[in-house]
C-alpha cells in the first residue's frame, strides 16, 4: 500500500484511460470483499493488458491487491482532492506522515519549502527559548537540532545575539 499522499496528477493521468476507469468502477462495485482478476476479464483485453491496467491502478494507489483479491481505494481520490484544494504542495506533504517529518529533502528549494511548513508551528512576534523551540521541533522530527539550525540558516527563525531566544522572521 502507498502510505504517502497520492500524486493528484498521476492519479488523474491513470484515470484518463477509459479502460482503467471502467476497471476501477467494477472493482469498487465489488465492495470491501474485493474481486478476483478473473472477474475483471474482458473480451477486448488480453490477460497481459488487464494485468498492466491493474498494475497502473495499484501504482497510483487506487486499488490494492491482496489475499482478499483486488479492492478499490476510493479514499485516495478524496485525499488527492484535499491535496489539490488545500493549497499545500503535494511534493512537500510527501515528506510528512501523521504529522511528523519523516525525511528532510536534499534539494535546498524543497528543504526551504518543508521548513516553511514547519514554521507554521510558531506564532509571529512571539519569543521562544531554545528549550521551547527544541521541544516543538522534536514533536515532529527526532533531529530537532538540525531543524532548528536549518531554520536559522534559511532565515526562517532568527536568534538573538546571545543565542537565548528565537523568533519567527516576519518575511523569511
Amino acid at each position: 500500500m502507498n502510505d504517502h499522499l497520492p500524486d493528484p496528477a498521476a492519479l488523474l493521468a491513470a484515470l484518463a484511460n477509459p479502460v482503467r476507469l471502467r476497471l476501477l468502477a467494477d472493482i469498487a462495485d465489488a465492495g470491501d470483499d474485493g474481486c478476483a482478476m478473473n472477474d475483471l476479464a474482458r473480451d477486448s483485453l488480453s490477460a497481459r493488458q488487464l494485468r498492466d491496467h491493474i498494475s497502473r491502478l495499484v501504482q497510483v494507489g487506487l486499488v490494492e491487491s491482496g489475499g482478499a483479491g483486488i479492492t478499490a481505494r476510493l479514499d485516495r481520490m478524496h485525499q488527492a482532492h484535499d491535496a489539490l484544494t488545500s493549497g499545500d504542495d503535494p511534493e512537500i506533504t510527501t515528506f510528512f506522515k501523521q504529522g511528523r517529518l519523516v525525511e528532510l529533502p536534499r534539494s535546498p528549494v524543497r528543504r526551504r519549502a518543508v521548513l516553511m511548513q514547519v514554521a507554521q508551528l510558531f506564532e509571529e512576534g512571539r519569543a521562544y527559548s531554545e528549550a521551547q523551540v527544541s521541544a516543538m521541533l522534536f514533536a515532529i522530527h527526532d533531529d530537532h537540532a538540525a531543524l532548528r539550525r536549518y531554520m536559522v540558516d534559511f532565515g526562517i527563525l532568527e536568534r538573538d545575539r546571545r543565542g537565548m531566544q528565537y523568533r519567527l522572521r516576519r518575511e523569511p
